[in-house]
């Protein structure tokens, strides 16, 4: 082992390659495997959920982020971090902290922003890059594109996104779905979605 940990740490690469031999006693049969194994240093990892994808001026967005671990198991009672801006220059936003589930929900105001938002999450104060083969988070990355007039010229961005549920949908009842969406040029209010379950 003293060999192994004398080892410059850059000439090695993260993964474990594996090689046994079974032999079963008295029969003298051996099955010899192999197995390569990739090293992470993931921790877990924190996304973003039900935040829309455009944005009006003058309205609220509102949304969630989930902190897991690799395993998938929730990041309880966390700090999470909120950032707004490009990675380079990230401004605070919000400090949050997760339920039992690992969500977050946060809400703000679009009231200071005259173009695209890009949203940050992090499990650290602070968004850099992470130091070479030191175990981390992956951060959350989520852009709200400005919703732009109706126009030849400009790309426009509309979008309808189905709430996802916690539990699965019961047969034979009736259940509210809620529909996130933006229709460029149009006023907000109540839309008829017409839909196909399979």
């Amino acid at each position: 082992m003293s060999i192994f940990t004398k080892i410059d740490q850059r000439m090695l690469h993260d993964v474990l390659d594996i090689r046994a031999k079974v032999e079963e006693e008295g029969t003298g049969v051996s099955l010899p495997q192999e197995k390569r194994v990739t090293i992470s240093y993931v921790l877990g990892k924190v996304s973003f959920i039900n935040v829309p994808k455009v944005w009006e001026r003058g309205s609220n967005v509102e949304g969630k982020v989930r902190a897991v671990y690799h395993n998938n198991t929730p990041v309880c009672d966390a700090p999470v971090y909120l950032f707004t801006g490009q990675m380079w220059q990230p401004r605070s936003l919000q400090n949050l902290t997760t339920d039992s589930n690992g969500v977050a929900s946060f809400s703000f105001s679009t009231d200071n922003f005259d173009q695209d938002i890009q949203l940050h999450a992090s499990l650290t104060p602070t968004v850099g890059n992470q130091q070479y083969k030191t175990a981390y988070y992956d951060r959350g990355f989520h852009t709200l594109s400005m919703s732009q007039p109706s126009s030849p010229d400009i790309k426009t961005i509309s979008s309808l996104e189905v709430q996802k549920k916690d539990k699965s949908l019961p047969c034979d009842a009736e259940e509210d779905v809620s529909v996130n969406y933006t229709i460029v040029g149009e006023s907000p209010g109540s839309v008829d979605v017409i839909y196909l379950l399979l």
